[in-house]
C-alpha cells in the first residue's frame, strides 16, 4: 500500500477556519482516561466547508472551547509541521492530520 502525505496547502487550498476545540484524552489498554494527551482542533476548508480534525500534543489549547464560542468572529488558523494522510474505511475516504502546533489569525 502506498502511504501519501499531503501538506496543509493541498488539504486547505483557500485556508481554514476554526469550527471547534476538543480534549483529547490518553487511552491506555483499551480504555478511555482523564488524562489529556493534547488537542483536537476541527477545522472547516474554505474550499468547499470540508472539517478535517487537525490533531497536536499541545497540553493547554490556543483557544480554549469557550473562548471559540463567545467570538463574534471567524478565527483562520494555519499550522507548523502539519502533516496530513489519506485513509479509508469500508469504502469511505477521509483525511487524517496531525500538527507541531495551530496558529490563530
Amino acid at each position: 500500500m502506498v502511504k501519501v502525505s499531503l501538506t496543509k496547502d493541498q488539504v486547505f487550498p483557500k485556508g481554514g477556519y476554526l469550527a471547534e476545540v476538543k480534549e483529547r484524552h490518553t487511552i491506555k489498554d483499551g480504555t478511555w482516561t482523564p488524562e489529556i494527551e493534547g488537542w483536537n482542533y476541527i477545522v472547516a476548508s474554505r474550499a468547499g466547508f470540508d472539517k478535517i480534525t487537525v490533531k497536536t500534543n499541545d497540553k493547554v489549547p490556543k483557544i480554549t472551547p469557550e473562548q471559540l464560542e463567545a467570538s463574534e468572529k471567524d478565527i483562520s488558523v494555519t499550522f507548523k509541521g502539519f502533516v496530513g494522510k489519506i485513509y479509508n474505511v469500508n469504502g469511505k475516504v477521509g483525511i487524517s492530520a496531525t500538527a507541531e502546533e495551530v496558529i490563530l489569525q
